[in-house]
């Protein structure tokens, strides 16, 4: 049978209790599971206490709690480019500033561009080959190849308007796109009248 201990100043009448529990078998087995129970936990948490490893075994930051006694700490950097601030601009000029990556990008795809215009005047370099067609309608095609690219110069003319169309399409070897630059040439009372357009599609 389960008994409580009597304390020195009891909060109820345990000798009552006790005697209950004497006379109810099934609320004293319940009870001494109960209790059971409680001890056998109780004994599971002085063991984890006693499994508690002794302060001097800690590493100190683990009771400091302070960031500089933290070992094998991270490498941050320090130099200058760590107390910048950012801008998003091209016409800062202020010390103490880095470039954001979006007007890196908006400057590299300018740069890009600028490179794809100086590409097209290199097909008149020396190593090329040329091969001229005559037109069955009049005018003719050349077709130059070089190390870079393939250039078509297509050369028509309107019988009877007199107005003149040069076609003039660069191929790259590499990349996806193709520049189309078109020239249309006519006559006009006092001379001649030309106007170019120029366009970049895909191949």
């Amino acid at each position: 049978m389960a008994h409580f201990p009597i304390p020195a100043k009891p909060a109820l009448n345990i000798t009552a209790v006790n005697e209950i529990l004497e006379t109810d078998p099934v609320l004293a087995a319940f009870i001494n599971s109960y209790f059971q129970q409680f001890l056998e936990n109780d004994q599971a948490l002085k063991n984890l206490i006693d499994e508690k490893p002794d302060k001097i075994t800690l590493a100190e930051v683990a009771t400091s709690g302070s960031y500089s006694d933290l070992k094998d700490k991270p490498s941050i950097p320090n130099g200058a480019a760590a107390s910048c601030s950012v801008a998003n601009n091209d016409n800062t000029t202020a010390a103490g500033f880095v470039a954001d990556a979006r007007i890196v990008k908006i400057h590299g795809d300018e740069i890009d561009a600028l490179n794809e215009d100086a590409f097209l005047m290199k097909y008149e370099l020396a190593n090329k080959s040329t091969e001229i067609v005559q037109n069955p309608s009049g005018g003719k095609t050349i077709t130059v190849t070089t190390d870079d690219a393939v250039v078509t110069t297509v050369f028509s003319m309107n019988a009877a308007t007199k107005v003149k169309t040069i076609t003039e399409t660069v191929v790259p070897n590499a990349g996806s796109f193709k520049y189309i630059k078109t020239s249309v040439i006519t006559p006009t009372s006092t001379g001649k009248k030309i106007k170019e357009s120029f366009v970049k599609e895909a191949k």
